[in-house]
Parts: structure tokens; C-alpha cells; sequence
């Protein structure tokens, strides 16, 4: 497919090839990962949603969208949306790409720097570690709070300066374990998890939760951005 010149909105297609290369995952049978409602209007204003809503079609028409990106699109009643709306769904590839956990965009509003990858699902990295300038535990909690909008629980860490943080999809005592190995002195993720807590208490390290649905909104804002960023003329609309 040519590529979408700069000021014209793109293509379904267009967005489709963009998301299928950003959130490739392994494919795996009744996951949904492309086109769910084919169309073949232009997509001027995309409307963004973890999960469809009972007034679906309402708020498409009052939004004046063309086209829907879903997360999770089980129980999208499609006869609801107006005539010509086409819907993308994407479900683990949102997960393991735009979650808290291997995402170069949250390394970037971290600071963290020499990102490499830690743990591995499905073929792709469960998350990241990296360096940070040097600095207080308050001030970097702080950071985070803000980028994330609030965080869920917090474990602060046994030493109080932040120099290396991993940020990851899941939270087992062999991650929380080989994040510490590796230098870590934070780790972020999205639950809390009790078998993980002897490997926090022994280790040091310090643990933020950022809450499951508050991590998926994260991730829908900035995959919103990362869409605006390829096309000048896409306005995305979203709705976590």
C-alpha cells in the first residue's frame, strides 16, 4: 500500500497496517487483532475505547467518527454504530505493546535510558529495564504519579535514591528477582501481586502498582498519540 500522503486522512487500511506492525504479537486463534467492521470511508476522526459501551452508537454520532479502535470489542453491538463506521479491535497486541511494561514511549516520560528488555511472553518482551539520573525515591514517585494519573498501591524501596527502574507487564517472584539481579532498585507494574511480596522483602526493591485499568487508559492516550504522530490528519477522539 502507497503511503498516506500527510494531510489527506488515512485509509481503515492504512490504520490497520500501522497498528498490525506496532502491536505484533504472536496470532493466536478468537484473538482479535485488525479489522473487525470493514470500511471504506476516509478516517478523519477515530474514535478510541478499551471496551464497547451501551450507548456505543450514540457516542460515535455525537462525536462525528469515522472509525473505532477497540481493545477489548467482545459484546460490540455493530447494527448500533451509523452506517460506513469501520472498527479496529486489537487485544494481546495492546497488552504486551501499549501496557505498562516493554513501551519505549513510557522509558521516554521516565527518563530511563539504555533500555534493554526483560522477561518474555508470546515471543515479546513482558517488559523493560533501564537507568535514570540518580535521584531521591519522593521526586520519582512523584514523576510517575503524574504520567500515570495516580498509581494503585506503592512499596517504597529499601534505599531511597532511584538509578535503575524496570517497567513490567507482569509481577511473578523470578521477574521481581531478576529486575533486583540485574540493578534494579523500582519496579512498576500494573497489579500488585502477593506470591511476589517475599522476593520485594528480600530484595529491596521498591514496587509500584499502577492499577490495571489505570494503566490501559495510559496506554490507550498514548497509542492515540503514537497514531496523531503518523497521521498529521487523524484527530483521535478517546474515551477510557
Amino acid at each position: 500500500m502507497p503511503p498516506t500522503p500527510a494531510g489527506d486522512p488515512p485509509p481503515l487500511d492504512a490504520l490497520a497496517s500501522f497498528l498490525d506492525a506496532l502491536l505484533a504479537v504472536e496470532p493466536r486463534e478468537g484473538d482479535p487483532a485488525g479489522i473487525l467492521v470493514p470500511s471504506d470511508r476516509p478516517v478523519r476522526r477515530l474514535g478510541m475505547l478499551i471496551e464497547p459501551s451501551a450507548d456505543i452508537g450514540a457516542w460515535v454520532m455525537a462525536s462525528a467518527l469515522d472509525a473505532l479502535f477497540l481493545h477489548r470489542p467482545w459484546g460490540l453491538d455493530a447494527d448500533a454504530l451509523p452506517p460506513g463506521v469501520g472498527v479496529l479491535a486489537y487485544h494481546r497486541g495492546f497488552d504486551a505493546r501499549m501496557s505498562v511494561g516493554w513501551h519505549p514511549r513510557l522509558a521516554e516520560a521516565l527518563g530511563m535510558r539504555g533500555v534493554r528488555p526483560l522477561g518474555e511472553k508470546d515471543g515479546a518482551p513482558l517488559g523493560m529495564i533501564g537507568d535514570v539520573d540518580p535521584q531521591p525515591w519522593d521526586p520519582f514517585r512523584e514523576r510517575m504519579e503524574a504520567e500515570l494519573g495516580g498509581v494503585e498501591s506503592i512499596i517504597a524501596p529499601r534505599r531511597s535514591g532511584i538509578r535503575r527502574v524496570a517497567v513490567v507487564g507482569a509481577m511473578t517472584e523470578a521477574l521481581v528477582r531478576e529486575a533486583a539481579d540485574a540493578g534494579a532498585n523500582l519496579y512498576l507494574t500494573g497489579q500488585m501481586r502477593v506470591p511476589a511480596r517475599k522476593a520485594v522483602e528480600e530484595t529491596g526493591i521498591g514496587v509500584v502498582a499502577a492499577g490495571h485499568a489505570r494503566a490501559e487508559a495510559w496506554g490507550l492516550r498514548a497509542l492515540a498519540a503514537s497514531l496523531r504522530e503518523r497521521f498529521p490528519a487523524l484527530r483521535t477522539v478517546t474515551r477510557d
